[in-house]
């Protein structure tokens, strides 16, 4: 088994992000709710080095401004783009310090997004874009940490821990 480590929204975001994952992802493949993932497989022998790293990092962190720009056409899905500088710092802050146990996915650079409709036919994933398309405005929301999940065989996550960004803005750093 492995883990996996996504961002948390905040209460209204995840929301407006989980309502759309819920309309047009396939209800048969839809295991877990809205998340940008951040890291996909993280090994299981590194769990407290891992959880020890997040503690350390959330304590030096703090909420994260998020902007949702424009919808991303996947070929077989439709995403949001998610674009946050902090968070592409933060996540290869992280990917510095787990470098030495990263699989080739986790090792790439990252192109932040939330999924809300994948491995659907072309002509289906196409339509929804299209109709999506038409009303899609673009949003701002809030990370307030991360959320650490143990992938199952069954292709379900198990929810291991929450790691919230504590640190308070301050004039020199916002």
């Amino acid at each position: 088994m492995s883990f996996v480590l996504t961002l948390k929204f905040d209460d209204e975001t995840f929301a407006t992000l989980d309502d759309l994952r819920r309309e047009h992802f396939p209800p048969e493949r839809n295991f877990v709710s809205a998340h940008s993932t951040l890291f996909h497989a993280l090994p299981d022998d590194e769990q407290d080095f891992i959880e020890e790293t997040l503690t350390e990092i959330a304590l030096k962190t703090g909420v994260l401004e998020l902007h949702f720009p424009n919808l991303l056409f996947l070929g077989k899905g439709t995403a949001i783009e998610l674009i946050c500088p902090r968070l592409v710092q933060l996540r290869g802050q992280l990917s510095n310090y787990w470098r030495d146990f990263l699989g080739e996915q986790d090792s790439r650079k990252i192109k932040l997004h939330v999924t809300i409709q994948n491995k659907v036919e072309p002509e289906t994933a196409k339509q929804t874009f299209a109709e999506l398309s038409e009303t899609f405005k673009p949003f701002d929301g809030r990370g307030e940490g991360v959320l650490f999940w143990r992938y199952l065989q069954t292709g379900r996550w198990e929810f291991v821990q929450e790691f919230l960004f504590v640190r308070k803005p301050t004039n020199d750093n916002v």
